[in-house]
């Protein structure tokens, strides 16, 4: 390792390699905090010709390396092992341009989320991909794991959001794939292969991304519901009805909900009574009297027709703000279950409220004090669900059981988090033998020494 510091000194400025220990500790753990190992360099290239730099040389050497962005992922993907060498992109956190007339923004992969919605916003248009990290997370990390987030259920993945994109491969060669081109069938769409792949196929330096126009106009509600098909009922009701202008549909349990309301100090509870579901609606558009005056009609549609048990709509950003602050509480619970198992699992919606009783069941059966909280975006069918027997050895069983009740319901072990390192030996129950065996050999061919997060995925 020392001698390929030592090349790369000569190349890079003393700014883009760090090795003093107190800085390194940034670089040591993603917010999974799973087996953190302080790396001895981390590099910070400026540019795509310095990552290209550092990834000849590191493939000349059979060097491996770890790729970190914000570092705000779930599955310990970006935590160092020992013997890699970070390579931190947050440098490459330049907007270079913004096209109004085609509704692009090209950025560097260290930008962050939230820079790029508030780019966007100053020239009046919108880039919807929305999460709770925004402030921290960056866009290269967002297309690695392909994020979802608030909006999937109106604008869809990340992948939806991706025109084009540059990566760097394992030895060094830079793809030009920048295109910004909505249509374009010219043989294999080549960032797809990156878009998802967590780092193991190529280093994302530089994105074309899709904007939209502004949608100021927001309308928030929070309803209360007896029945998990009553929550059904409201979202089929809710993407007719509100076609168009849906963005978000989340849906906590009453597990979930009451949690936040015992743990969470900032939020308070709109309603006076309790209730088996809660779920939080919003749409967005221009024209406010119009949108406000359509929510309203659903809602008491919804009313009459006994979906709908109670309801709060927000009648100021403040309202709406304490509404998200219950469905974002999990941020709040996560520290209080330490020897807790979180997921992020997609599950087809009509099978949805039988594995939540199933899975349930089956962990009551082997730990009778467990805590189960469950949410999800539901629209698009991606639950989270955070457990809590009281003991780090029960984790891997844990797992085990909720992931083999999601392959029984044909799910996805992950909807939106990624792999990583933590995922990894339960990827089997969502992806076959042959499947597993295709993405070796796509990742043996694009990085034939294994130098690109190895042991990450698979």
């Amino acid at each position: 390792m020392e001698k390929i510091i030592s090349v790369l000194r000569k190349q890079l400025d003393s700014t883009s390699i760090l090795s003093e220990e107190d800085l390194l500790q940034k670089y040591s753990h993603d917010w999974s905090y799973e087996s953190p190992v302080t790396p001895k360099y981390a590099l910070r290239p400026s540019s795509s010709h310095e990552v290209s730099i550092i990834l000849k040389t590191c493939f000349e050497h059979g060097q491996s390396v770890v790729v970190q962005g914000g570092l705000t992922g779930l599955c310990g993907g970006a935590t160092p092992r020992e013997g890699e060498l970070s390579i931190s992109l947050e440098r490459l956190n330049k907007i270079e341009k913004i096209d109004e007339q085609a509704m692009t923004i090209t950025v560097g992969a260290g930008v962050t989320l939230e820079a790029i919605q508030n780019a966007a916003s100053s020239v009046g248009l919108m880039f919807p991909l929305d999460l709770g990290a925004r402030g921290s997370c960056q866009i290269g990390g967002n297309i690695a794991t392909n994020a979802g987030g608030n909006q999937v259920i109106r604008y869809g993945m990340t992948r939806e959001l991706v025109l084009g994109l540059e990566a760097v491969l394992a030895d060094g060669t830079r793809i030009d794939s920048m295109g910004t081109l909505l249509k374009d069938n010219t043989g294999y769409d080549l960032k797809q292969l990156f878009i998802g792949s967590e780092g193991t196929l190529g280093i994302v330096t530089r994105a074309v991304l899709r904007l939209y126009p502004e949608t100021p106009i927001k309308n928030t509600a929070l309803c209360a519901l007896g029945s998990f098909k009553n929550c059904i009922e409201l979202l089929n009701y809710a993407r007719k009805a509100l076609s168009g202008s849906l963005t978000a549909f989340e849906v906590m349990w009453a597990s979930y909900y009451d949690a936040v309301m015992t743990h969470v100090s900032h939020v308070g509870n709109p309603f006076g009574c309790e209730y088996n579901y809660y779920v939080l609606i919003e749409t967005s558009g221009t024209n406010q009297d119009e949108e406000l005056l359509r929510f309203q009609k659903f809602l008491e549609d919804q009313f009459e027709k006994h979906v709908i048990l109670d309801a709060t709509l927000a009648d100021n950003l403040k309202q709406a703000e304490n509404i998200w602050a219950i469905r974002d509480g999990v941020g709040e619970l996560l520290p209080l279950c330490k020897s807790g198992c979180t997921f992020d699992v997609g599950v087809p919606i009509a099978k949805m409220e039988q594995f939540i009783e199933d899975v349930g069941v089956s962990l009551s059966n082997q730990y009778p004090d467990i805590q189960m909280w469950a949410f999800g975006h539901i629209g698009d069918g991606n639950l989270h669900l955070i457990t809590d027997t009281g003991s780090k050895q029960d984790k891997e069983n844990v797992y085990e059981t909720v992931y083999k009740e999601c392959q029984k319901v044909q799910g996805s072990i992950s909807a939106e988090h990624g792999i990583g390192v933590l995922k990894k030996p339960y990827l089997k129950y969502s992806r076959g033998v042959d499947e597993v065996g295709l993405m070796k050999k796509i990742k043996s061919t694009l990085d034939p020494k294994g130098i690109l997060d190895p042991g990450r995925l698979f």
